[in-house]
């Protein structure tokens, strides 16, 4: 019994002695003499200016900075932080150290990156007169108009961009960029200028390479219903007047001839196309060469792969279905481009 009764007060006073060591302070736990009441310091990308109040128990404070876009300077019981601008698209952070002579703190300062957004992706104006517009930005900068062409006067007042343009009369369609800028940011927005009738429609040559290699030369003719090719095929293109280009979709069905229904499709490399699918467009864009002709190269890729050609494919029913594919193309046309002479007008003419 007494042994038993022995080994239980062991035990006891072992439980004891455990539960007595939680209330044991730490020797080496020390609590930073530097409290931070209150902080403003997430800045936005403009200038500015922010603070922190603190409560120091012992010395006089000091701060530092860790960046030159930064500074900071005690003032009674706070640090006063001045930022510089951020021109930069991305944020950027630094940290104060502050130091009271017995304890040092660390702060975080951070500071977003320059927003600037147009709510378009580019400016159309489908008139030859002149045109007056403006679209407010969603920016955290002031912004300044840098360079525009000589047609448009434009200017930023208020987060708002303002632009006017004098009359279009080149006889042909025009573009350019205006240029904005923040410090070091830049960017631009596309201004594409043209009445689809007078500077789009009209005669075009075009230029392709045939599946021997040749280059071959075909009078065209494009209006708003498509690119007639011949009295009996159309091609259906679709005009974007904010990128200033057209469109062509696979599987479009562009005519009747010779007893064969005609749909466009479009060829790659290593013998694929774009077969039945109607998902996939070549795009062109207008341009001006530098003696002031036109043209327009057609460019697309699927899956990955560039479109080297269109193909006319013939079908015997006015399906485009396999059950239909003939497996034969009336016409193939390799890196077809639409070019216009300067001295060329818009006036569009019926082929023959």
């Amino acid at each position: 019994m007494n042994k038993i009764f022995g080994i239980m007060l062991l035990v006891f006073g072992a439980v004891a002695f455990t539960a007595c060591s939680d209330d044991i302070e730490n020797p080496y736990e020390h609590v930073n003499t530097i409290n931070i009441v209150k902080q403003n310091l997430d800045f936005a990308a403009q200038e500015g200016k922010g603070s922190l109040v603190f409560a120091s128990a012992t010395g006089n404070m000091t701060v530092k900075s860790n960046a030159s876009w930064c500074t900071a300077n005690v003032v009674a019981d706070s640090v006063i932080v001045n930022v510089e601008q951020n021109n930069a698209i991305s944020g950027r952070s630094t940290t104060l150290i502050l130091n009271n002579g017995t304890d040092t703190l660390q702060v975080a300062i951070t500071q977003r990156g320059v927003v600037a957004q147009l709510p378009v992706k580019g400016i159309a104006i489908e008139t030859d007169d002149a045109y007056k517009g403006s679209y407010a930005f969603n920016t955290n900068v002031k912004l300044s108009v840098t360079k525009a062409p000589e047609w448009i006067t434009a200017s930023v007042v208020n987060d708002t961009l303002f632009f006017e343009t004098t009359p279009n009369t080149t006889g042909s369609f025009r573009s350019g960029y205006i240029t904005y800028q923040a410090g070091e940011y830049k960017d631009s927005i596309k201004v594409f200028q043209a009445d689809y009738d007078k500077d789009i429609a009209g005669a075009y040559t075009l230029n392709y390479v045939t599946t021997k290699g040749v280059s071959r030369k075909l009078n065209v003719n494009l209006d708003k219903n498509g690119l007639k090719v011949t009295s009996s095929v159309n091609i259906p293109v679709t005009y974007d007047p904010v990128a200033g280009t057209i469109g062509i979709t696979a599987g479009s069905y562009t005519g009747y001839l010779s007893g064969s229904y005609l749909y466009i499709v479009f060829m790659m490399e290593n013998d694929m196309w774009t077969a039945y699918y109607t998902n996939s467009v070549m795009k062109a864009e207008f341009q001006h060469a530098e003696d002031g002709s036109v043209i327009v190269p057609f460019a697309g890729n699927v899956g990955g792969n560039n479109i080297e050609a269109w193909a006319f494919r013939k079908f015997t029913e006015k399906e485009l279905s396999q059950d239909y594919d003939t497996g034969s193309s009336w016409q193939v046309f390799y890196s077809p481009v639409l070019t216009r002479s300067a001295s060329s007008n818009a006036n569009s003419y019926i082929m023959r």
